[in-house]
């Protein structure tokens, strides 16, 4: 059976986590992705926004009966794809306010700089209650499906291990209701169910944040935990602390650092109406259509992301601060590649490089591999069964990868549809 590696995010410290199932690197320095550099939503039915016929050619090992290219003998689409003006469900709709929403969630990397490794399990669109249950404690998903929840995004962050082994871990997911009551009743019913309830056993209170907050908060020697929901306004946020020892009060302050940071940020956030939802856009400015799609229906695959909200899935966003503020980057599109838009190509360059510096230490043991694309300056690094290319067209920096049977051909013939599609954008 053939993996692939779909789109490589490497810009500067990015480390693409947008598959739990499958990933891809993605971006300035992302992490190796399984299957094209997302969380992956291990429910993959309706979630895919790009109708079968757009993706049934995207990937597909071809013969010389179905058109191929004999010499790699993958075919992929070299013109840019034709998609829908908008999604044509409301479960759809749910999907791309999600993504969204990425945007006005917290990357626990910026408020906790020492929080630099991604989490890939825990990093996703949350397109349904039912969806939550990935992520949040057992009871929280038949809550938050019967308080009527919209969608929601969830993103992980940890911090390197110490000499034995134990790391901090923290969640943080922003979930939309369909009303601030609806709200408000399902994080006190959350709350109930994890016993993060006022005069309750092991909580303790949050410092300093608006609100008489209070989470369960539980510490022991070599690891503890402390987790809360708050309703704000149709939000509900949910935060989660892991700890390697810490004592109550340093986790409660861990969590006061990120809701003070949230509610900023989400405070900002306007829900779409739930009757505008299956009205949603599925393209942003082209990038989707052309990007070369994924086949796989994964929640992350397929979209085009903000680039605050791609900063979820890179290994480090501390360290591509710089480099993406300079190239003007502003949207990244994820489909079996993954394309930044930068503001000129000479910004596209800038990032391209970032992204190469940081290959051999994302990928481990590894050499360069000479791409037999016939696309100017693209760059691969070729570890075991995977090979991982950035190479860059007009403003837009690519990534492209492959873990297939038979890689060298199959990412040859990515690189040069995608540079094809892109041609004259």
């Amino acid at each position: 059976m053939r993996k692939r590696l779909k789109a490589a995010v490497v810009l500067v410290g990015v480390v693409t986590m947008l598959t739990a199932c499958s990933s891809t690197p993605s971006g300035v320095a992302t992490a190796p992705v399984a299957s094209g550099g997302t969380t992956a939503d291990p429910s993959p039915a309706g979630s895919n926004l790009v109708p079968e016929s757009e993706t049934s050619s995207a990937g597909t090992a071809a013969s010389s009966a179905d058109g191929g290219d004999p010499g790699t003998g993958f075919n992929y689409p070299s013109t840019p794809a034709t998609l829908p003006p908008t999604v044509s469900t409301q479960g759809q709709g749910r999907i791309v306010e999600g993504v969204r929403l990425s945007e006005y969630v917290i990357v626990p990397t910026l408020v906790l700089p020492d929080y630099t490794e991604s989490k890939n399990f825990s990093t996703y669109v949350l397109k349904d209650g039912e969806s939550t249950g990935n992520v949040l404690p057992t009871g929280v998903p038949e809550i938050a499906t019967e308080f009527n929840m919209i969608s929601g995004f969830s993103t992980a962050r940890g911090t390197k291990n110490d000499s034995v082994g134990r790391s901090r871990e923290l969640i943080n997911a922003v979930m939309i209701f369909e009303s601030p009551e609806d709200a408000l009743a399902a994080a006190k019913s959350m709350n109930d169910v994890v016993g993060a309830v006022k005069d309750g056993p092991d909580t303790i209170a949050i410092p300093g944040v608006e609100g008489d907050l209070v989470a369960t908060a539980v510490s022991g020697l070599n690891s503890g935990q402390s987790q809360l929901f708050v309703a704000r306004g149709s939000l509900v946020i949910y935060v989660l602390t892991s700890t390697k020892g810490d004592t109550v009060e340093a986790m409660a302050q861990v969590i006061a650092t990120v809701l003070k940071a949230q509610f900023r940020v989400s405070d900002t956030f306007v829900p779409t109406p739930l009757d505008q939802l299956s009205r949603l856009p599925v393209d942003r400015e082209g990038m989707l259509a052309h990007t070369l799609l994924s086949p796989e229906g994964l929640v992350n695959v397929n979209k085009v992301y903000g680039i605050k909200g791609f900063k979820h899935f890179f290994a480090n966003p501390l360290e591509d601060e710089q480099a993406i503020r300079s190239a003007g980057v502003d949207l990244v599109a994820n489909g079996l590649t993954t394309v930044y838009r930068a503001k000129d190509a000479a910004g596209a360059l800038l990032v391209a490089d970032a992204d190469w510096k940081q290959y051999p230490g994302l990928m481990g043991e590894s050499a360069e591999y000479q791409s037999k694309a016939d696309v100017a300056d693209v760059r691969c690094l070729q570890a075991a069964d995977s090979i991982r290319c950035v190479f860059t067209n007009g403003r837009y920096l690519i990534e492209a990868g492959s873990s297939a049977d038979n890689p060298e051909p199959d990412v040859d013939a990515i690189v040069s549809a995608q540079d094809a599609i892109l041609t004259g954008f």
